[in-house]
């Protein structure tokens, strides 16, 4: 019975170690984080690499745009419904709700920041290639 548990250990584990070499379960590409992307935005001179970074940009556009759209429904969420709060005390009623919207209001900006950073390097990709 001992034996049967260790073989079946050793296969979870062989199981996990080629799915996470293979990739298996995430994502295509990271998203890098803002400052990172500033660097290999910096040091970006080739047409790959420019490519690369407007890649990059893309899929930090699109992981905003999908923060916006939950804090939107949080927002939604919050301000439905009654609120014993928001009748007793108005100002501190509706400040989640508010909250909310702001964040994605500003996930919203940060989103569209990342598509013309994005759209720029697309440009700089395209000056590089024709002029190489």
């Amino acid at each position: 019975m001992r034996q049967r548990i260790s073989c079946t250990m050793r296969a979870a584990v062989a199981v996990l170690v080629v799915a996470a070499s293979t990739g298996y379960g995430r994502a295509a590409e990271p998203v890098l984080e803002a400052v990172a992307l500033e660097k290999m935005s910096a040091a970006a001179v080739t047409a790959s690499d420019h490519a690369r970074v407007a890649k990059q940009y893309r899929l930090r556009a699109e992981s905003l745009e999908t923060k916006a759209k939950q804090h939107e429904q949080e927002a939604r969420r919050l301000g439905s419904g009654h609120n014993p709060m928001a009748v007793k005390w108005p100002a501190m009623g509706r400040a989640a709700a508010e909250r909310e919207s702001r964040l994605a209001v500003q996930a919203r900006r940060a989103a569209q920041e990342c598509l013309a950073r994005a759209d720029r390097h697309i440009r700089l990709a395209v000056e590089a290639q024709l002029a190489g």
